[in-house]
């Protein structure tokens, strides 16, 4: 007797924010195979970095948190155009290469409306850096290998007064995490500081199917 396969839905629950490693560290606790992924993010050519997984507690609930730890500094900052071709030349599914392009677009396309300035000629700082690159990378390799066909999410929480980044202090979201979010369901609540980091916003507006309760 032949049965369909029965299509795999995840949620996410943001109610206090999200980042590319609070994502990636719900799929290992989900029972993803971290090693598929480490393997997968070599392709990228990045050097000098590890994933590290380890067991936390935060307000008495178990979980997991994870780190890209990197050895050396970069100087400089980098462009969309690197990082469009540091990706195309990884070994990344087709589908799965799309979605990290679109995600770093996005990023782009904000800074550039912050900036008022062309999207290539963007000065990636934080989300240009080796975590940031891994972080988003990584996440979308995760939400593939557990097999999830459709993803919905929550509003999205954000927090309240400033965050120091690389232009200095600016309000809470700051204003290229703003633009990411333009269209979603947001949340204001009086959490201090960045909930909602940019690279969280945009991995959700790319792999997120559908906001709802």
């Amino acid at each position: 007797m032949l049965c369909a396969k029965m299509m795999k839905i995840a949620h996410l629950d943001c109610f206090a924010g999200a980042a590319g490693d609070m994502l990636l560290a719900s799929c290992l606790d989900a029972g993803l195979d971290a090693a598929p992924v480490v393997a997968a993010l070599e392709g990228l050519g990045l050097p000098g970095w590890r994933l590290v997984a380890e067991p936390v507690t935060r307000g008495g609930i178990g979980g997991t948190k994870v780190d890209f730890v990197l050895e050396g500094e970069e100087k400089g900052h980098r462009h969309l155009p690197e990082i469009q071709r540091m990706i195309e030349g990884a070994d990344f599914e087709p589908i799965l290469r799309d979605r990290m392009l679109e995600a770093f677009d996005h990023l782009a396309l904000a800074e550039a409306r912050a900036h008022r300035i062309a999207k290539d000629k963007v000065h990636f700082h934080e989300v240009g850096a080796r975590d940031a690159i891994l972080d988003i990378c990584a996440v979308v390799l995760a939400f593939d290998q557990l097999g999830i066909q459709r993803l919905t999410c929550s509003d999205l929480v954000v927090g309240t007064g400033s965050v120091r980044c690389a232009h200095g202090d600016l309000p809470v979201p700051a204003p290229g995490t703003l633009y990411l979010l333009e269209g979603l369901p947001l949340r204001k609540t009086q959490i201090p500081g960045e909930c909602l980091t940019p690279t969280g916003a945009t991995l959700l507006r790319v792999l997120v199917d559908e906001f709802q309760p």
